[in-house]
């Protein structure tokens, strides 16, 4: 196919344009967690934010695999324009290019995941929306080379969840990395979230930690019933939904950093929670070579009154 990239529009806004400054702020953040890298990370959670707010704890998660090789790296982050009932979107296009480069996407598998229906394509799903992209440099610079594949999560049920987890199940092995992007509590008016007007910092920990509990115990259901009935206003709820469906009983949820955009500017009336997270064991794909699987039946009418 012709090439068609999609360029990152994020540089000189959420992190440094130019390339070697962007670079060695990067090599800063990562040089400043002691701990890492790690053995058999299959998964990370990641922030979203500017690097000026989150990237020290993206550094956490992200210092877990540096200098690792993966053939291919699954990114999934929430779309935060663009609407998307019960589906995700990943792009039609050759690579994505930041200012450290262009990552391919692996097409092969983009081609096998959209087979399943609940797998679409929408360009304009991904042209605007940071996500994923503000993943990008940080994985360039830990991991060198690998195939991309972005998707934007729309908003899932928990049905949903479960089949595009095992959707992704049946294509992806041992030698992926599946990345989470999702920031936690949104607090403040401009958010239409204040649950709680006293001990700002506390509460916001206790309720972070909470929904961070579930995840720990790989608890979907408990996830969502967590965000609902608290309103936690956690961006990447879906994607995290993803990622719990897909996880085995054996692999391990591990928090590496927690911190708030409250700690860095002193305002804690309209603050952003984020939370590095690494998971560790192995993908066990539920067909033989875990690349190569018959496409799934079509979902029947029942399957999608449930959707």
């Amino acid at each position: 196919m012709e090439a068609q990239v999609l360029k990152s529009e994020l540089a000189g806004m959420w992190y440094p344009e130019d390339p070697e400054e962007l670079a060695r702020e990067i090599d800063v953040y990562l040089a400043a967690v002691e701990s890492g890298p790690a053995n058999q990370v299959m998964a990370l959670l990641l922030p979203h934010a500017g690097y000026r707010y989150s990237g020290m704890v993206a550094a956490h998660g992200v210092k877990q695999v540096e200098g690792k090789s993966f053939s291919r790296v699954v990114v999934i982050g929430p779309s935060h324009r663009v609407a998307l009932m019960d589906a995700v979107s990943i792009p039609d296009i050759t690579a994505i290019e930041t200012p450290l480069g262009r990552i391919g996407i692996d097409r092969d598998l983009a081609e096998r995941l959209w087979e399943d229906e609940l797998f679409e394509s929408h360009l304009h799903a991904h042209t605007h929306e940071h996500s994923v992209q503000i993943e990008l440099p940080f994985l360039q610079r830990a991991l060198g080379e690998f195939k991309l594949v972005p998707i934007v999560c729309g908003h899932l049920g928990e049905v949903a969840a479960k089949r595009i987890a095992a959707t992704l199940l049946d294509h992806i092995d041992e030698e992926t990395l599946v990345v989470i992007s999702s920031d936690f509590t949104h607090y403040g008016r401009t958010f239409d979230y204040v649950p709680f007007r006293d001990d700002i910092q506390e509460n916001l920990r206790k309720l972070d930690l909470g929904a961070f509990k579930e995840i720990e115990d790989k608890n979907l259901s408990g996830f969502m019933d967590y965000v609902n009935n608290t309103g936690a206003t956690i961006c990447g709820r879906s994607p995290i939904a993803v990622l719990l469906a897909m996880l085995p009983d054996e692999a391990r949820v591990q928090l590496l950093k927690y911190d708030t955009s409250g700690n860095l500017t002193g305002d804690w009336s309209h603050c952003v929670s984020y939370i590095s997270a690494a998971v560790t064991g192995q993908w066990k794909p539920s067909c033989s070579d875990g690349l190569h699987c018959e496409p799934k039946q079509e979902l029947s009418a029942s399957d999608k009154i449930g959707l």
